[in-house]
């Protein structure tokens, strides 16, 4: 085994990859802040363009606009992270894959569920909506004519399915998916497929947050997500901790280290805010 196993750099790649891998809506939102979130502060300030007004063409009289962009704040509120786990010397020297599977992944599955929890809760705000799981795939394609009518523009378009939705959609288009590369990114990354330019995934998380929710349907500008990495102490022993950012998150993963129970105690925290930045990109479909 590869001694970089035993650095928190490497745990803090791994968990993060797994942050990515594993997750259904941490991937589909806005994170795009790596500049502003560098400065200092609790609150993110983010301007979000004005709608632009289109006019028809007078030659006779001229009208202007003045540009009234808003803005979003954004509270670095939640500081979480995983109950420290103990791990003897004898441990730390399994395999590679051994340490993934059962200290890892399961620190990675636990921030996937309290993080995309309050985007789900974001996504549960959207003020339009409308009604029923799709049946058809005329019904799916109307997701597509919800989005359009909101003037949402095209790309970066997806929609996140309850496990009802999710086995209404399997049964229209699931035999299309399963099988080649499709079949393995369906496995892999929790993406069902792309549909009438919509991008489909599936989680439980919806039920849990909201029971009457079906899919939260939106752009990826609709909501934010801003993780700042939380400070490097500098009094921490040399190679006790790492912080790694990826794709616009920040995670800390910090050892301590009891030389009398040759025990080594691992946790990972992350800094993080939630924000709907426009609630005119998006809707929530509901079950009735």
């Amino acid at each position: 085994m590869s001694s970089n196993v035993l650095y928190p750099e490497f745990w803090a790649n791994e968990i993060l990859l797994q942050l990515y891998t594993k997750s259904a809506m941490i991937p589909l939102v806005h994170k795009d802040f790596s500049e502003v979130v560098a400065s200092k502060g609790e609150i993110v300030h983010v301007i979000r363009p004005d709608v632009s007004t289109v006019i028809p063409v007078d030659t006779t009289t001229f009208t202007s606009e003045t540009a009234n962009p808003t803005g979003v704040n954004i509270t670095l509120s939640n500081w979480v992270k995983t109950t420290p786990k103990a791990i003897t010397d004898k441990v730390m020297s399994m395999s590679y894959v051994d340490l993934v599977s059962l200290y890892m992944e399961p620190m990675a599955q636990g921030l996937i569920k309290y993080i995309e929890q309050d985007l789900m809760a974001v996504a549960a705000t959207f003020t339009n909506h409308t009604v029923g799981i799709p049946s058809t795939v005329a019904g799916f394609a109307g997701l597509k004519k919800e989005l359009d009518v909101q003037l949402v523009p095209d790309g970066n378009r997806n929609a996140v399915l309850c496990p009802d939705a999710e086995v209404a959609y399997q049964g229209l288009y699931g035999q299309f998916i399963q099988s080649g590369q499709a079949g393995v990114e369906t496995q892999t990354t929790g993406q069902l497929g792309v549909k009438h330019g919509i991008s489909f995934y599936g989680t439980t998380l919806v039920d849990a947050v909201d029971a009457n929710m079906a899919a939260a349907v939106f752009h990826k500008n609709a909501i934010a997500l801003v993780s700042r990495p939380p400070v490097a102490i500098p009094f921490a022993p040399a190679g006790s901790q790492a912080i790694v950012n990826f794709k616009g998150l920040g995670l800390r993963v910090s050892f301590v280290y009891d030389g009398k129970l040759k025990t080594s105690y691992v946790d990972c925290d992350i800094l993080y805010g939630t924000q709907k930045l426009d609630d005119r990109l998006g809707f929530r479909l509901n079950k009735a």
